[in-house]
């Protein structure tokens, strides 16, 4: 299919998908309360929404591993915006974002609907209070997705963690897993799903639906259970330690031309 086509009936499709979400975050809001993303019944819907969003832009996800089974803070390197899309079509999730996110037209709206926790990392008052709120979720029973890098990388590497996040485990005992992303087009690492450097939104979404299929690939790591008489009760000896499972994940995963099966149908941030 020609890129001119796909656009022509993907991008108005998306449109409405996220017009709809909105709809949908609204009245959720409404019928369920405030925290209706943290509801069995909001967390389908926003898997379910995830899920036509990467039918939509042709995102194929592929998940390997098993999520721990208590509440958890899942550490995943950073590629795409499409990150949130995959990670959250597949696993019942809640995001970190930055407050930035809150300008971006329409998205920034919606994510504040679904339940998304924003950072200002200029305010350490307000860095704290996202932090207390990370483990209020947490202790509430829902997963947490942090992108420990603080900015999005093109997936040759994983960039240095920042390390604030990794005091939570260590004072509160929460559980930690690694989470590695690697995104492959034709059995390459794709170069197209990045976004990085000045890419704006909109422009690299109308690139995405171009380019054709892309597959995400999520690996989960070993759960690593904190608590404050933790052997490695450092932040920044905690943060090395993901940092390298992440990277050890992605190099013993090679990218290869195995195929994956279709699901049916930057800005996030760490300090």
């Amino acid at each position: 299919m020609s890129h001119s086509l796909r656009l022509t009936w993907r991008a108005p499709l998306l449109l409405l998908l996220i017009l709809g979400g909105i709809a949908i975050a609204l009245t959720s809001t409404l019928l369920l309360g405030r925290h209706w993303s943290a509801r069995p019944i909001g967390k389908r819907i926003i898997m379910g929404w995830k899920r036509a969003v990467a039918w939509c832009v042709d995102l194929k996800v592929q998940l390997h591993g098993r999520i721990h089974e208590q509440p958890t803070l899942l550490i995943a390197n950073h590629i795409s915006w499409l990150d949130i899309i995959g990670i959250g079509a597949r696993i019942p999730t809640v995001f970190v974002a930055k407050s930035d996110v809150l300008r971006w037209p329409l998205i920034g709206h919606l994510a504040r609907l679904s339940g998304t926790e924003f950072i200002d990392r200029n305010s350490p008052v307000a860095l704290r209070a996202a932090n207390t709120a990370i483990v209020k979720r947490i202790r509430a029973g829902e997963h947490v997705v942090f992108f420990a890098e603080g900015t999005t990388g093109d997936g040759t590497q994983v960039l240095p963690f920042k390390s604030g996040i990794f005091q939570l485990p260590i004072e509160h005992g929460i559980p930690l897993q690694t989470l590695a992303l690697r995104y492959v087009r034709d059995g390459e690492r794709d170069t197209v799903a990045p976004f990085i450097g000045d890419d704006g939104f909109v422009q690299h979404l109308l690139r995405i639906i171009a380019a054709g299929t892309t597959e995400l690939r999520l690996q989960l790591g070993h759960t690593l259970c904190q608590s404050a008489d933790s052997h490695m009760n450092d932040r920044h000896s905690l943060a090395q330690s993901c940092r390298l499972s992440i990277s050890q994940q992605l190099e013993h995963n090679p990218v290869s031309t195995t195929p994956l099966s279709r699901l049916p149908g930057n800005a996030y941030d760490a300090r």
